[in-house]
């Protein structure tokens, strides 16, 4: 575990998102048979066919990473971008930011036209 944050260790996520996985398809069994055979007269449908409806839906969709969330995102982001800014002095931090800054504004000015 990494000191000063809440981080899970894989083994841990792993488990959370079987858990998750598996309410979800408790929560799709339930929807399913709450509503479509009121609706269309289809039969009632059990846990592991729920469970297969969650990944097909996941695959026609194309996201079947499961709760995927973008912290990890930031962190490459962070690190990729301000990893020269670790070298720099004080003064040459502060002059870096103010150029880019003054890059940004014209970029915005010029766009505004």
């Amino acid at each position: 575990m990494k000191t000063g944050k809440n981080y899970l260790d894989r083994t841990t996520r792993f488990f959370v998102r079987i858990a998750l996985c598996a309410v979800i398809s408790l929560i799709i069994m339930w929807l399913w048979n709450l509503l479509i055979p009121n609706i269309t007269h289809w039969s009632n449908i059990n846990y592991w066919q729920s469970l297969g409806l969650l990944v097909f839906f996941r695959l026609l969709c194309g996201n079947f990473r499961f709760f995927s969330y973008y912290p990890h995102h930031r962190r490459y982001y962070r690190h990729h971008h301000h990893s020269g800014l670790d070298d720099m002095s004080p003064e040459e931090k502060e002059a870096f930011v103010r150029k880019r800054f003054q890059d940004l504004m014209n970029d915005e000015t010029s766009w505004k036209e």
